[in-house]
């Protein structure tokens, strides 16, 4: 998610869940190819392992390029994001216009698979405007699939290209799990990974039982501790003082080139959905306004009073 999965974020991440597949946030092509710190870009993703680099492009040289880069810097596979509807998003041709081009989408696939061994998966919706039949998502994967896409990441929605803000997209219209479910038997032999609208431990562990995997999207920014119960599978609260114990010394080796509240702002949703959660926001937000002088040692010992009462 842009703005949202930062590698910072994927950072904490890989602390709340050591065993989950994490994906960046979408990169164009041209900035994975210009790039003039990989160090900026990708952060320590390589040193992670299960990461996961989302790529945005149509064009299948600039996209070969930088999958190339990717594999090379140590990520596990490639996402080519075919679901994202923005109107700038648009404009150059990527995300979920491109599922009217399926044609295009399986060239790009098979650029990249001529030099990479690394897996290349496709995230895209169920739908586009009026094109939200079945056999539109099937005429869709099928040259994909083709093509050697090795996974689809299914969006339960429909995307509206125009009309429609990107956030009003991830609300409108309703959530079809029922579509996903028919892909997946009508592709039976593929991989599929269902997302949308998981926002609960029951939730994800109901889609667990029917998908080999499931994709959890905003909801992880919001409540990190959804991430954390589903790594231990249990619906009980998860203590976070020992997570943010190590994250915080990841933050302070990271001072020196890095504004902290780049980096506190994902702790805010740590005690997301508990009692006295907006205090916690609170206190996150004025040490987020404490630069250099941060006092981690006070986050701390709130969040060992925070689990204590949990």
């Amino acid at each position: 998610m842009m703005g949202y999965t930062d590698r910072h974020f994927r950072v904490l991440m890989r602390m709340l869940a050591p065993r989950a597949l994490i994906y960046t946030q979408m990169l164009t092509d041209e900035a994975v190819i210009r790039a003039q710190s990989y160090t900026q870009l990708f952060g320590i993703d390589h040193q992670l392992g299960g990461v996961v680099l989302q790529l945005g492009g149509c064009c299948p040289e600039r996209l070969a390029m930088a999958a190339r880069v990717a594999e090379s810097y140590g990520y596990d596979a490639i996402n080519l994001n075919v679901g994202c509807p923005s109107k700038k998003v648009q404009l150059a041709n990527m995300g979920a216009c491109l599922f009217k081009t399926p044609d295009i989408v399986a060239r790009c696939l098979e650029a990249m698979k001529k030099v990479i061994n690394i897996p290349i998966t496709v995230k895209t919706r169920i739908g586009v405007d009026d094109w939200d039949q079945l056999e539109h998502a099937v005429d869709f994967i099928e040259p994909v699939l083709a093509a050697g896409c090795d996974g689809f990441i299914i969006h339960a929605r429909k995307a509206w290209l125009k009309g429609l803000s990107p956030a009003q997209n991830r609300s409108i219209p309703k959530l079809n799990y029922a579509r996903v479910l028919a892909l997946q038997q009508y592709f039976s032999k593929a991989h599929m990974v269902i997302n949308g609208g998981i926002h609960r431990y029951d939730q994800g562990m109901h889609w667990l039982q029917k998908f080999p995997q499931i994709m959890v999207g905003r909801q992880a920014p919001r409540q990190p501790q959804l991430i954390a119960q589903l790594a231990v599978q249990s619906d009980g609260p998860v203590k976070c003082a020992p997570t943010l114990i190590k994250y915080l010394k990841y933050v302070e080796q990271q001072l020196s080139s890095t504004p902290v509240h780049h980096m506190l702002r994902h702790c805010l949703g740590l005690y997301q959905g508990y009692p006295a959660a907006r205090y916690w926001r609170t206190k996150v937000n004025e040490s987020m306004c404490q630069g250099q002088q941060v006092d981690f040692d006070a986050l701390i010992s709130l969040a060992d009073q925070y689990d204590k009462h949990i």
